[in-house]
């Protein structure tokens, strides 16, 4: 599945899915323009990597600028766009519904709702003009099904996949692919926030339940996200396009999360 001479852009990729993303879109032979609100984890991961093979870019991407920016600058400095990984999120607060803070229902939606949306306009401006391309977000399996306690992560997600299943219909005759990459539980930082806030004093038995409720028993890695990431990015998923794509270790299948518990 070679990438080799792409020329791709990550959003949040100073950690997590992100940075294992970068390092395996530059593996395979692309260049990367990557994007992070935090500067000092994004410098260090490009000075992991060849020179020259990674382009760093700090912004906010729920500011349409920072997407329009990145765009720019791979076409200022490659001339074309080829791939576009769509990644950046949070996860909020876990709170109920009638306790979640307008804040950060907002902050929330603004990243992983609308930073996803200028992610696409931008990206889809640059690959019309340029021949095509293959743009992936990542939404969860919580843009398949809800969780108890996520009303902005679960309604982000969800929109998620109308935005990539509408832009896919839109621009498949312009040899534009959307698709969504749905992870499970994966090994980051936002599920040891999970489990920081469900059992404060007790972080590891919240990881024990939710291993308990993965049918493969482990909890995917980031580098499991972006092998799927890389495939659909490449040729060989060349005539997929609207899809979700979970990687869960069979969580959808039967999944009753610790979290999926009545309000008192």
């Amino acid at each position: 599945m070679s990438l080799e001479g792409r020329i791709a852009i990550v959003t949040g990729a100073a950690r997590g899915i992100g940075a294992a993303t970068v390092k395996l879109f530059v593996a395979r032979g692309a260049t990367v323009v990557a994007s992070d609100k935090d500067a000092e984890p994004l410098a260090a991961l490009a000075s992991e990597l060849p020179e020259g093979r990674v382009v760093t870019l700090a912004g906010d991407v729920a500011e349409e600028a920072t997407s329009a920016t990145l765009v720019d600058t791979a076409l200022e400095r490659f001339g074309r766009l080829d791939v576009a990984f769509l990644n950046a999120g949070i996860a909020g607060d876990l709170t109920p519904t009638h306790e979640y803070s307008n804040a950060m229902f907002e902050r929330v939606m603004a990243i992983n709702t609308n930073g996803v949306f200028f992610g696409l306009k931008h990206s889809i401006r640059a690959m019309m003009a340029g021949g095509g391309g293959s743009i992936i977000c990542t939404s969860s399996v919580q843009g398949l099904q809800a969780c108890g306690f996520t009303i902005a992560y679960t309604a982000a997600k969800h929109a998620v996949m109308g935005m990539v299943r509408t832009a896919a219909l839109e621009y498949a005759r312009h040899n534009i692919r959307v698709n969504a990459v749905n992870p499970g539980v994966t090994d980051t930082a936002m599920m040891q926030h999970v489990g920081d806030s469900l059992a404060p004093d007790d972080p590891d038995s919240v990881r024990a339940e939710f291993t308990e409720a993965i049918p493969m028993g482990r909890y995917g890695t980031p580098e499991d996200i972006a092998r799927m990431v890389g495939f659909l990015a490449s040729d060989e998923s060349g005539y997929i396009t609207g899809m979700p794509h979970v990687v869960a270790g069979g969580m959808t299948a039967h999944w009753a999360p610790p979290m999926q518990v009545p309000v008192e």
